[in-house]
């Protein structure tokens, strides 16, 4: 079962602070977790200590997985050649949270949340296939590698006189 709270829902104090240059989670299991500076030099901090930095950062969703809280989040260079790439950082009881990622990819990466881990994969491209790569609370962040390429039964010609498909951009990641 898929246990999932929105970062915009949590009981959080959330402020723009100094006008907009940052995002600062004052109180997160007992972290404070910021996104300050300006484009294209954002810096990730946790505790007042740079975890990453790239142009653009995003906090997009708060997991749990295996009992584990863990903040999924994205980090782009700011260019249109790539999509922003994935990182999780997960606050363990008692221990000291820990930073993953982000991806090492340039596709369009989406996910995928278990009981047990995250399934993050790209999009299944005739040909070429779809990477994939797990996280777990344990074992971090973990390479799968290459899924061969399968049709999916609703993408046929039968499917495009139904409508019963949407463009890609309508999907929700």
């Amino acid at each position: 079962m898929r246990r999932s709270i929105s970062v915009v829902a949590i009981a959080v104090f959330i402020a723009g602070v100094q006008s907009a240059n940052a995002i600062d989670i004052e109180s997160l299991f007992g972290h404070t977790v910021r996104i300050e500076g300006e484009y294209p030099e954002r810096a990730l901090k946790l505790d007042d200590r740079e975890l990453h930095r790239n142009a653009i950062l995003h906090f997009d969703e708060l997991v749990i997985v295996d009992s584990i809280p863990a903040l999924i989040g994205s980090s782009s260079n700011g260019g249109n050649a790539c999509d922003a790439s994935p990182f999780v950082i997960s606050f363990s009881t008692g221990g000291k949270p820990r930073f993953d990622g982000p991806i090492e990819g340039c596709a369009q990466i989406g996910r995928e949340v278990f009981e047990d881990k995250v399934v993050f994969s790209t999009n299944n491209i005739p040909g070429k296939g779809r990477e994939q790569w797990s996280w777990t609370p344990a074992g971090g962040l973990k390479e799968l590698g290459v899924v061969a390429f399968v049709p999916e039964d609703q993408s046929g010609w039968q499917a495009l006189r139904e409508r019963a498909f949407e463009h890609p951009s309508a999907c929700d990641l």
